[in-house]
């Protein structure tokens, strides 16, 4: 069976009890798998959370409003429980909503800006409870003043990713593929790359990152550094897939026509530069500390 889905919903409401005591006054399925209260190293605080994992499976779901509790009182069993297919995380936010206690009425936020910060720090402390948990898709939804905070935490996660890029020449000295003075030499090269990405020179930082790959494969000696055991290029790796996408049969079974060629590398890649960002960003010349790209 294919693994389930994975969603992390942000909750303005939740419940914290021990299991034994929870198993007393809650049915089954209601008591959270996890729960306890996630670190806002910012503010000084915390903000509670509940998780309930999937019973077939991570996703935040807001809804409320500013210093709202959700919830009407009235429960029945449901079959149709969302954590059948995904994980839930329930999160009172902002703080000074439900379990969530502002340390002060200074700490309670008065923008969305702030309150999106303290929800993807409280994803960062919830995610390294569980680092597995970074492999799986997140989706953000919600209802009511959720309609405000899901874009503003959105736009921060688009927004807040960490050069990728200066990892290069660290990885590749720990692996004990170049030594002190190459890596003083692709840190270089790093740090150009970033600043023409800050300069918003696309091109030119697209190509010094290729630049850089290239070096380092080079002064390495590896074949690719996709996987530096392999002893292949990744051009000759994917060079077979050249006569077998081109055989008769393989283009009858996927549909396609008889009269096109398939090649590694066409005449779109020159077309596709216009989208020269997009690569930037893709490539990982920015990216988040776990994620998926």
């Amino acid at each position: 069976m294919a693994p389930p889905l994975s969603l992390v919903f942000l909750v303005l409401a939740a419940v914290s009890l021990s299991a034994s005591a929870a198993a007393a006054v809650l049915p089954r399925g209601a008591v959270p798998a996890k729960s306890g209260y996630l670190p806002i190293p910012s503010a000084n605080a915390s903000l509670y959370f509940a998780f309930y994992e999937a019973t077939e499976p991570i996703g935040p779901y807001l809804f409320a409003g500013g210093s709202n509790g959700s919830g009407g009182g009235s429960l029945s069993p449901n079959p149709f429980a969302w954590n059948r297919r995904f994980g839930l995380v329930f999160i009172d936010s902002p703080l000074g909503t439900g379990f969530s206690v502002a340390p002060s009425p200074a700490a309670i936020p008065t923008n969305q800006s702030v309150v999106a910060e303290h929800v993807l720090a409280a994803l960062q402390s919830f995610f390294a409870l569980e680092p597995s948990f970074r492999a799986r898709p997140l989706y953000l939804t919600g209802e009511s003043y959720a309609g405000k905070t899901i874009p503003a935490a959105g736009s921060l996660a688009d927004t807040s990713h960490e050069p990728e890029v200066t990892a290069h020449a660290d990885i590749a000295y720990f692996m004990g593929l170049i030594n002190g003075k190459q890596k003083r030499e692709a840190e270089a090269m790093q740090a150009k790359a970033v600043e023409l990405v800050k300069a918003e020179r696309w091109s030119e930082a697209y190509l010094a990152r290729e630049g850089l790959l290239g070096w380092m494969e080079n002064a390495s000696g590896v074949a690719s550094l996709f996987d530096v055991e392999e002893k292949r290029s990744m051009l000759e790796v994917a060079a077979a897939l050249v006569p077998l996408l081109n055989g008769d049969e393989v283009k009858a079974a996927l549909g396609a026509r008889g009269d096109v060629e398939w090649k590694m590398c066409s005449a779109a890649g020159l077309a596709s530069r216009e989208m020269i960002e997009d690569w930037v960003f893709g490539d990982g010349l920015f990216a988040s500390g776990g994620g998926n790209h």
